[in-house]
């Protein structure tokens, strides 16, 4: 696969997991609770087994190939983003949204695209060049201009949600609040670590039993979001328990489906990211994660506009918006060229 192959399926992989929370939009009978274990169950269970199972030969054969320190490794990097996930739930109802989505980001995106440069990750990733040459430090700036548009993001949904009406109050104490998003924004890279820093050893064990590189690929998430299903399947269970609203799940089957395709979307996602990162080569789990870390901002910030979330707020808002697309798609642009660098 070609370096412009693998910009377009990360790229692709930003936009549809920016974009996967637009059934929650039509879905006006369930709670958070109901969509979200149907999602995680669809997206993290049910997708990636099942096409595991059908298109790798002996897959369990091959996974018991694979030492148990990387499988062990894998699910610890998955209950990282599983937790996450948990974090910025709550970080949500505490300091709001765009800013929980911005610190989010921004720490996750730094860590994901420097750290690998660093410590380097498995098969083709080992050669990645360091984070002090020269495609390191078009790497830096890329991530710079993004995390400009991060911050930008930040303040226009503020401005959207002070002229909505939307309450300020926040609850907890700052400190607290800064220490669970700071946390969150850490964790929540484990989703790229799981695969860069575990790949290659699944991949060589389903390989050698005949499956396809997509098939590879889709074999290295089964195994290694186990850990993270379970944070993701759990917490939304918690939730429906506490509502004592279980009867939804059979009064409102079209919502249940359409709910299913959040997790669907999400895998189709996750399995793009994990193939665009190895079409770019040496270098694609740093600018692989970045680029789609940029993208997934921008689908969201799509699926805003389509849904009418910014119809009436502030012309500020509005332009601090776009302003904050440009400069995520010039990082994208910048992430691109730092891969075409000599490593």
């Amino acid at each position: 696969m070609t370096t412009l192959t693998g910009i377009i399926l990360v790229v692709s992989a930003g936009l549809l997991i920016g974009s996967m929370s637009w059934p929650m939009k039509v879905c006006p009978n369930l709670s958070f609770g109901h969509m979200w274990l149907t999602g995680m169950v669809a997206g993290l269970l049910i997708a990636p087994w099942t096409l595991s199972l059908l298109a790798v030969p002996d897959l369990f054969d091959a996974y018991a190939q694979v030492p148990l320190a990387t499988l062990l490794k894998a699910n610890f990097f998955s209950l990282a983003w599983g937790i996450a996930n948990v974090l910025f739930g709550i970080s949500v109802t505490r300091i709001g949204a765009s800013l929980s989505m911005a610190i989010l980001t921004g720490i996750g995106a730094s860590l994901g695209v420097t750290l690998p440069m660093i410590l380097k990750g498995s098969g083709l990733f080992a050669g990645a060049p360091s984070l002090f040459s020269t495609p390191g430090a078009v790497v830096l700036a890329g991530v710079a201009i993004m995390l400009g548009g991060v911050m930008l993001c930040a303040r226009s949904g503020r401005l959207r949600e002070s002229a909505a009406g939307a309450s300020t109050a926040r609850r907890g104490s700052y400190t607290a609040n800064m220490l669970i998003i700071t946390l969150c924004g850490v964790l929540s890279a484990g989703i790229s670590f799981t695969f860069i820093f575990s790949q290659d050893e699944i991949v060589r064990a389903v390989s050698a039993k005949g499956a396809g590189p997509v098939a590879a690929n889709a074999s290295v998430w089964a195994i290694a979001l186990l850990a993270g299903m379970l944070v993701n399947v759990v917490y939304p269970a918690i939730l429906i328990v506490r509502e004592g609203s279980w009867s939804k799940f059979v009064q409102y089957p079209g919502q249940i489906f359409l709910s299913a395709l959040i997790g669907i979307q999400f895998f189709t996602g996750v399995l793009l990211m994990g193939q665009g990162m190895l079409a770019l080569g040496v270098l694609g789990a740093s600018v692989g994660f970045g680029m789609s870390q940029g993208m997934q901002i921008v689908g969201g910030q799509i699926l805003g506009f389509l849904s009418g979330e910014w119809l009436g707020a502030p012309l500020k808002a509005r332009s601090l918006i776009l302003a904050a697309l440009v400069l995520l798609l010039a990082a994208a642009v910048i992430l691109a060229l730092a891969n075409t660098l000599p490593k």
